[in-house]
């Protein structure tokens, strides 16, 4: 007889609201939720998954499906009955594996002295160790400091135990109990667990606007990478409470270059906010560091065009020294320029252009006129998009590039030019993804004549590829990607017709699967297992059921569900379906 706890029960009672009473009674084994309202739905449903579970034949699998079982039934809150279920696996390892997911829910919940007791019956040490240290965990975060340290002393392996304390001591720290923080870094018993207790600390005071007992605690760090990662991290607090003065002395007496350019990245980036625009460029001039200055720059531009300054916005655009920043600061003024409906957006990108073709290195320049690109192309500037594409150099870049301007002439109501462009793409790949974007868009337009005729051209280019063996690879995913588009679009008959087109088995039954679920979120169920059934391989039709009964079961739709439960045959599979199913179920 199942033993359920409390939580249990109320979670039983909110199954039973949400699977419906006009629910048809499934046969056992079915995977079904019954009429009977002293029966939950979520008990049929595990009790199905465990006697499926344990019919499975082979060792392992059996061990595998139990473990799924269990671990439902732990999310469940039946944590009793989890635990049985878990020491039924034959298999040592997936045995303690099996009752650590039990008692880290145990915890979670709250039953720390049940988790306890459970955990120290686990037979394999790491399994054991990992169990009492999310106890251990969750009774730190409700402040049951006493019953920590029992947990962690029962952990066996040295390591592991450190490890806990640390652990322990961070989450003590953030709570503000730094006495206790810094006992347990001291019992962890590792040279460098002291010096991140005080980095916890330190942050903790700073966030409590403590700054100077920060700093104090800070100073005591021995490690100065991790000194000037705390100073760091006060720097943040005291500009985010307003103390920019003390900020910038905090950053001053950080050691490293680099963590005291980053504070003062910072600060500017806060004067700047804040439209104090002289200091923060004079915080940013006193950066050491040229692309971290540069990165300054270019938020303090932003921060002055948007405050209607352009002028001088893209004066400190133009005082950035490196190429490749200069450039992004400048596309980014141009972009938000358009968006504002600025008269200076064609000139803007211009020079965006040029700056960005003046990038010696390849990879670079190509990178960075491909945003160009991007931002051209959203700002309905497609001229000066396709004219950018030219200049980048290597094909793929080039090609994704051109998707971009596809895009932006479809969003900008010129489904001809996008055609156009999306003719132009290289890579066939590429420009069937293009092609089947444009197609879908028209289809939910409602132009589903001119969808069919994109398709089709899709179509035709995978066939062209398939003629080649060396390219059949590629003309599969592309009739993957068709298949599934087409039945999105509302052209189920040729979707399906391409799923038997797909040559690799893996492939068709990803899309398979996929386009399973989309008919049964259509509420075509005859379709959608038809779709199942016509996969021959067993792990195939399982994705293709899964799909079909999780979209059911987040639908409501549990009728349907034990349908598709019933279909699958292997009991290690039908297992693990039923057991997502109760812990999708359990998460709404």
């Amino acid at each position: 007889m199942r033993v359920y706890t409390q939580r249990a029960v109320a979670i039983a009672a909110v199954m039973l609201a949400v699977c419906s009473p006009t629910l048809a009674a499934a046969a056992p084994g079915a995977g079904g939720c019954a009429e009977a309202a002293d029966t939950s739905c979520a008990e049929l449903l595990l009790a199905d998954a465990l006697a499926a579970a344990s019919s499975v034949e082979d060792e392992a699998l059996r061990g595998q499906a139990l473990l799924d079982v269990a671990f439902a039934q732990a999310k469940a809150g039946a944590f009793d009955t989890a635990l049985a279920t878990a020491r039924t696996i034959s298999s040592g390892d997936t045995r303690g594996f099996a009752m650590q997911l039990v008692v880290s829910e145990q915890a979670k919940a709250g039953f720390f002295a049940e988790a306890f007791a459970a955990a120290r019956t686990i037979e394999t040490p790491e399994h054991r160790d990992a169990a009492l240290f999310d106890i251990a965990n969750h009774q730190a975060m409700a402040g049951l400091y006493e019953a920590v340290r029992a947990s962690a002393a029962a952990v066996e392996r040295p390591g592991a135990r450190s490890m806990l304390l640390s652990h322990i001591a961070m989450i003590q720290a953030r709570a503000g109990d730094y006495a206790a923080a810094r006992a347990s870094a001291a019992a962890a018993d590792r040279e460098e667990a002291l010096d991140e207790v005080r980095d916890h600390i330190a942050r903790a005071q700073a966030q409590a606007g403590d700054f100077d007992a920060a700093l104090r605690t800070a100073d005591t760090i021995e490690l100065a990478p991790r000194r000037a990662s705390t100073m760091g991290f006060i720097v943040i607090a005291q500009t985010e409470a307003g103390a920019i003065a003390e900020a910038v002395a905090t950053a001053a007496r950080i050691g490293s270059p680099v963590g005291r350019g980053s504070a003062l990245m910072f600060i500017a980036a806060a004067q700047s906010k804040a439209g104090d625009f002289a200091e923060a460029l004079d915080t940013a001039g006193r950066i050491e560091f040229p692309h971290t200055r540069a990165r300054t720059r270019w938020r303090i531009a932003l921060d002055l065009a948007d405050s209607g300054q352009l002028d001088r916005a893209l004066e400190t655009a133009r005082s950035i020294e490196t190429v490749d920043e200069r450039a992004d600061t400048l596309r980014q003024l141009a972009a938000e320029e358009a968006g504002r409906g600025g008269q200076r957006v064609r000139a803007l990108f211009l020079e965006t252009v040029a700056v960005a073709g003046s990038i010696e290195d390849q990879r670079t320049r190509d990178f960075l006129l491909s945003q160009v690109i991007v931002s051209q192309s959203a700002s309905g500037y497609a001229d000066l998009a396709l004219a950018t594409a030219a200049m980048i150099a290597e094909g793929p870049t080039r090609d994704e590039a051109l998707r971009a301007v596809a895009d932006g002439q479809l969003e900008d109501g010129d489904p001809r030019a996008a055609l156009v462009t999306a003719r132009s793409i290289a890579y066939p790949e590429t420009r069937a993804q293009t092609l089947v974007d444009i197609a879908k868009k028209r289809a939910a337009a409602g132009e589903k004549e001119a969808a069919a005729q994109v398709f089709s051209e899709v179509r035709a280019l995978a066939e062209e590829l398939s003629a080649d063996p060396s390219e059949a690879w590629m003309a599969d995913r592309l009739r993957s990607n068709l298949a599934e588009s087409q039945v999105e679009s509302g052209f189920a008959e040729a979707g399906l017709a391409e799923l038997e087109r797909i040559g690799d088995g893996a492939l068709r039954a990803r899309a398979a699967a996929y386009v399973a679920r989309l008919q049964a979120q259509d509420g075509d169920l005859q379709a959608a297992f038809a779709t199942a059934r016509g996969l021959g391989d067993p792990n195939a039709r399982y994705e293709a059921l899964w799909s079909i009964a999780m979209a059911l079961a987040k639908g409501g739709n549990f009728t349907g569900m034990s349908a598709a439960v019933r279909e699958v045959g292997d009991g290690a599979l039908r297992a693990r379906l039923l057991a997502m199913i109760v812990i999708e179920l359990v998460a709404r």
